[in-house]
């Protein structure tokens, strides 16, 4: 088992020694993140080397281009247990400002990478770069700090996929074009489309969302199917509609079997986006209580029925769907 991580906040602190070093933001720790990030453990314990992950925050889109920064696949608690499971033992945690964003590429590696960090292996993804402007280069690493040994890894593409590990899922994954580079943009694409079994592939666990179970319309409970009313922040939210979906509260480790509806409530003539969650086989008071929602498949999109009472059919149908979906799902994350 991993020891501890270790978060610094600022590379001025590290203290704990040379480093096997990786740069970026792991937003997701998606597949692609995680060849990296195995390639850094697997140097650290051959070499006794020190792991680190090396990360910005705020990201420097968000300070330098907030209008355009995207919105992050999963929070920082999320980030963090994600890279202790995989071994990493240091995250620095740089803090980035516009006046950070002004030092050379230059100052980057002769202040950052040797001397706070004591880089001995730099390994980085196929579109490193750094400095002001973006300016720096792994030529130049190597040129003014040639005793860091470096490793630049080429693109992970969808058609690297399509081996024994995931021929379960072919037939999903050929929905996207094989020369995709699989990254955070695609990822986000896929969940905004509701594309979960697909997410989940390339996250190589479900898309969730976390939030607190609020007091709503109480208009499921009088058709029969009680919802969980959740507000939650997380900031990338699957398209609107029915999901089949496992639900974890507070901090019980069991699963539940429920489905979700995103979207309007348009039977009901609702305005406003709602996160409602029906559970299975459960009647707990569980207001105020923190809950995950894990998205597996969607069932279809959100639309507006004519009666509550059609709408009850089609919910029923739902969760016969859903519970045929959930019982085939491992439980592996």
């Amino acid at each position: 088992m991993a020891s501890q991580i270790n978060i610094i906040h600022s590379s001025k602190n590290y203290k704990n020694g040379p480093s096997v070093l990786t740069i970026g933001n792991f937003d997701g720790v998606h597949i692609g993140h995680q060849k990296l990030i195995q390639r850094v453990v697997e140097i650290q314990k051959k070499k006794n080397l020190r792991s680190c992950v090396f990360t910005f925050e705020p990201s420097p889109r968000s300070v330098l281009s907030p209008k355009t920064k995207p919105v992050r696949i999963a929070n920082w608690v999320d980030k963090i247990v994600w890279l202790e499971e995989f071994g990493i033992e240091n995250i620095i945690l740089e803090p980035f400002s516009k006046a950070f964003a002004q030092h050379s590429a230059e100052w980057f590696v002769d202040e950052i990478l040797v001397r706070r960090l004591q880089t001995q292996v730099l390994i980085v993804g196929y579109d490193f770069r750094f400095g002001r402007a973006r300016s720096g280069t792994i030529e130049m690493i190597r040129q003014r700090a040639p005793d860091i040994e470096i490793y630049q890894y080429p693109p992970l593409l969808v058609q690297d996929l399509q081996n024994e590990e995931y021929s379960d899922y072919l037939g999903i994954v050929q929905k996207i074009p094989a020369k995709t580079v699989i990254s955070s943009t695609l990822i986000r694409n896929v969940i905004t489309n509701g594309e979960m079994k697909l997410a989940k592939i390339l996250l190589s666990r479900p898309h969730k969302m976390e939030g607190v179970v609020v007091s709503g319309m109480q208009r499921g409970r009088k058709i029969g199917f009680p919802t969980a009313n959740v507000f939650s922040k997380t900031e990338l939210i699957p398209s609107t509609g029915v999901y089949a979906v496992f639900v974890r509260i507070d901090t019980e480790r069991k699963l539940l079997k429920a489905m979700a509806n995103l979207g309007l409530q348009p039977t009901f003539n609702g305005h406003s986006f709602q996160v409602e969650v029906h559970i299975f086989d459960f009647n707990r008071n569980i207001y105020s209580s923190s809950v995950e929602i894990f998205f597996i498949k969607k069932l279809r999109s959100e639309r507006k029925f004519p009666s509550s009472e059609e709408l009850v059919e089609q919910l029923k149908i739902d969760r016969q769907k859903s519970i045929e979906i959930l019982d085939q799902e491992p439980l592996t994350f």
